[in-house]
């Protein structure tokens, strides 16, 4: 199992803009929305994958949002409780914890450490679902990402469903290491222009039409 390609995945998509000079409306969209924050400047704001193995940082003047990505991986021991004095130690005292988890469940005591429960912002990924349909909404004119966010939304659905089993896990994995990986920021992805059948035959490791395998060893980081 690819334990960071969602993160991968969300990453890049919260980072994209779709040209150099552009906003980034999935940054604004998800920090307002899903997290609910109304004093955080997504303009300047930095995001960051696997920085100081936080799955996803994302960081203004004043307030640093770390994202705890948990599907299947365990809690590790005072997890967030590090994350926390880690992000107190780089200056900021505003700090939401995000714990992100397939079906709503909430950090352990194990990994809170000495933080209260009340401090931890815990988002099941169904409340993902409205915020991606919007970016897919967002993504008209970039079929590639387009068509890849309808597929990792369906899978989504299936996750936080009642037919959930692994599998559909493991295709949502599949999916978020193919998208994760393109290059989305100021709208240039290596996909753009390949087939959707392609990259959903790429996401299983199959052939396609496009210069045979599309090549995935490009990352966005």
């Amino acid at each position: 199992m690819r334990s960071t390609s969602t993160p991968r995945f969300l990453s890049a998509l919260l980072d994209h803009r779709k040209s150099p000079d552009a906003q980034r409306q999935n940054l604004a969209d998800f920090v307002s929305s899903v997290l609910e924050l109304r004093d955080f400047d997504a303009e300047i704001a930095e995001v960051r994958r696997e920085s100081a193995d936080i799955d996803i940082l994302i960081k203004d003047r004043n307030r640093a949002v770390v994202i705890e990505n948990k599907i299947w991986a365990a809690d590790q021991h005072r997890q967030l409780e590090r994350y926390h004095l880690e992000m107190q130690d780089q200056g900021y005292q505003k700090i939401t914890l995000v714990y992100l988890s397939a079906d709503g469940r909430e950090p352990t005591d194990h990994s809170l450490g000495c933080l209260q429960r009340g401090s931890v912002l815990t988002v099941p990924y169904r409340e993902l679902l409205p915020w991606l349909e919007r970016c897919g909404e967002r993504a008209h004119e970039e079929p590639a990402l387009r068509e890849s966010l309808a597929q990792y939304r369906r899978l989504v659905e299936q996750l936080t469903g009642e037919d959930y089993n692994g599998e559909h896990m493991r295709e949502l994995e599949d999916t978020a290491t193919l998208v994760g990986i393109c290059r989305l920021h100021m709208g240039t992805s290596p996909f753009a222009g390949v087939p959707a059948d392609d990259l959903r035959m790429a996401s299983r490791g199959e052939s396609g039409t496009v210069g045979g395998t599309v090549d995935t060893s490009r990352s966005s980081s």
